[in-house]
């Protein structure tokens, strides 16, 4: 019975310093849903009526429904941590948004607002030079500058939803939750 309860508070211990080994991702996802993709410039087979996903995660601590602006020649950290965007299912286009020293790089600025109230939220990533993504209103644009006069993908989407990935320590907890439950399972099946 001591062995059994020392093996179950061992494997707690594991999962809880497993989980914080990590760094978490606590900033809040945005989905953009209903996305299609109605014109391209210059291959317009590329993505006639193709699915598009946008999804944007905030960084830890932004207020949903708060309209935010950060200008990366100002040296601001952007409010945006990370952008995926896919095309008829294959990611065309991901990117983290690091910060640079005041005037020293490329780029503009990201704004607009994320909120969990549909029909609210709208963003404009301009934070490098060469490609940028605006969905506003139900209107989505990415632009790609490829050196020979440049791609342009934009259609219509529904809305931007609020979502969550769950954090490693979430992950954990429902992990040591799975071994108590088999541990107590399986000694009441060796009572028996």
């Amino acid at each position: 019975m001591i062995s059994r309860l020392c093996a179950l508070f061992s494997a707690l211990l594991f999962a809880a310093l497993f989980a914080t080994s990590f760094p978490a991702s606590a900033g809040q996802w945005f989905t953009m849903v209903g996305g299609i993709c109605t014109n391209s410039i210059p291959f317009a087979e590329e993505c006639h009526n193709q699915h598009v996903t946008a999804q944007i995660q905030m960084v830890d601590g932004y207020v949903p429904g708060t309209p935010f602006f950060a200008s990366m020649p100002a040296g601001d950290p952007s409010p945006i941590a990370e952008f995926l965007l896919s095309i008829g299912g294959v990611i065309t286009w991901s990117s983290d948004f690091p910060t640079f020293p005041p005037g020293s790089c490329c780029g503009v600025y990201n704004a607009g607002v994320m909120s969990d109230i549909a029909g609210v939220s709208g963003v404009q990533i301009h934070w490098f030079d060469g490609w940028s993504f605006d969905a506003e209103g139900n209107d989505w644009l990415f632009a790609l500058d490829n050196g020979s006069g440049g791609l342009f993908y934009s259609g219509t989407f529904t809305d931007w939803v609020p979502g969550r990935i769950p954090e490693p320590q979430s992950l954990a907890l429902v992990l040591a939750g799975l071994l108590a439950l088999i541990s107590v399972q399986s000694r009441r099946s060796r009572m028996v």
